[in-house]
């Protein structure tokens, strides 16, 4: 399950419908949950900032449905936030967070992988810089249920992105809500059986 797909193979698979691979991913990570008896799972948030990861909170919320059919077992789902500070919406801590801390050791391993990862380098110093270090000394998971979302009621942070990257000439055309993403994410649901009255898998929550 992991390294399967590199960032632009992802993108790409999204921008050409490409619902088989997104389909293939679902069948094996409902295998996998299955198999290694998970009770848990927690994924992305749905944040409507980056496309990749609000089809991993479609993923996961419809493998769940996937194996809580299959062995008739209910376990839990949850979230973490990514990106909230990058959107003026830092992430709040309240009664239905589920708060990890963090000793000094894991702490200090934590902020050194973070910092030394130089892909996301300028990601990671304006998260430190909005919100302090001590803020990632805590590891919050937010349960969630199927509905884990709500419908979009404004353009996704990845379409405006992605529109000033065309004009720019770095991408050819930008990825898409309405014409990309959920039509896979409709897909995804259906193909999990998880689209009923009252269960939404696949609105980004913005």
């Amino acid at each position: 399950m992991f390294g399967v797909l590199t960032d632009a193979a992802f993108y790409r698979a999204i921008l050409d419908g490409r619902t088989d691979v997104f389909l293939d991913l679902l069948d094996r990570l409902a295998e996998s949950l299955t198999e290694n008896g998970v009770d848990f799972v927690a994924s992305d948030a749905m944040e409507g900032f980056n496309p990749a990861h609000d089809i991993c909170r479609v993923l996961v919320d419809a493998a769940r449905v996937m194996v809580n059919r299959k062995i008739d077992k209910t376990f839990a789902s949850y979230a973490f936030n990514l990106t909230g500070w990058e959107q003026d919406r830092p992430p709040t801590h309240d009664a239905a967070c589920v708060h990890l801390p963090l000793d000094d050791e894991s702490f200090r391993q934590k902020m050194a992988v973070a910092r030394n990862y130089l892909p996301l380098s300028a990601d990671v110093g304006h998260a430190i810089n909005e919100l302090g270090e001590d803020y990632f000394r805590i590891e919050c998971l937010r349960k969630v249920g199927l509905a884990s979302s709500r419908p979009a009621s404004a353009k996704p942070y990845y379409e405006i992105v992605g529109e000033q990257r065309v004009g720019s000439g770095a991408y050819a055309r930008p990825i898409r809500y309405e014409e990309h993403v959920k039509p896979l994410m409709q897909a995804i649901g259906a193909h999990a059986g998880a689209v009923s009255e009252g269960t939404r898998l696949g609105s980004p929550n913005i």
